[in-house]
């Protein structure tokens, strides 16, 4: 094999081997937090600053939802970004100081 060959081969395995860095990098779920005042709580979904969110079955927040009260500030913990369809809450805890 020419050395530009070699060079090509190798350039071409970096370039796959940072691309598949970067996408399981992507597919990492980070988790979100948000700070708001309940406005409601139903079954299994909380209303914080007016927006309702499902709550993780089985997780913290679905053993706190008897204690969470309309008018609480509280700092909840999701399982994925935000606005994504199928993220829930997995933590609600009462905001320190209110």
């Amino acid at each position: 094999m020419s050395t530009r060959s070699r060079f090509l081969v190798s350039a071409v395995v970096s370039a796959s081997l940072l691309l598949g860095a970067a996408s399981a990098s992507a597919a990492r779920v980070t988790n979100t937090t948000l700070t708001g005042q309940v406005t409601a709580v139903s079954g299994q979904s909380i209303t914080i600053n007016g927006r309702t969110y499902q709550v993780a079955p089985g997780s913290q927040a679905a053993s706190a939802m008897q204690q969470v009260q309309p008018g609480e500030n509280v700092d909840v913990r999701f399982d994925g970004p935000v606005n994504s369809p199928g993220t829930h809450i997995v933590t609600v805890s009462p905001r320190q100081g209110s």
